[in-house]
């Protein structure tokens, strides 16, 4: 959950809609309401969105480091290994 003083606290440092606000308070009409409220929301979606990419990118991350652990694991490459006709792979390199 986003803490309401710091979104309102965010809201209210942009310029533009500080001045909606201080027109609200000077002159209450509906038309000014309207248009601080469709700010307002406005902001608040842009917030949504950025928290959502955020945790989007954190939790692909995570998936793709252990996609990435368990392939190294299943998948170790060793030179001193025997194969299935039963030689190790280090005898199976051509020496010049």
């Amino acid at each position: 959950m986003i803490e309401t003083d710091y979104v309102l606290n965010n809201f209210l440092s942009i310029e533009e809609n500080a001045e909606t606000y201080r027109s609200y308070m000077e002159n209450p009409t509906n038309g000014t309401i309207e248009e601080l409220d469709k700010q307002f929301k406005n902001h608040f979606y842009k917030i949504r969105c950025i928290s959502y990419f955020i945790k989007m990118i954190h939790f692909e991350s995570k998936h793709f480091d252990i996609k990435e652990r368990k392939y190294r694991n299943d998948f170790v490459l060793s030179i001193n290994k025997e194969n299935e006709s039963g030689y190790r792979n280090i005898e199976l390199i051509a020496d010049h």
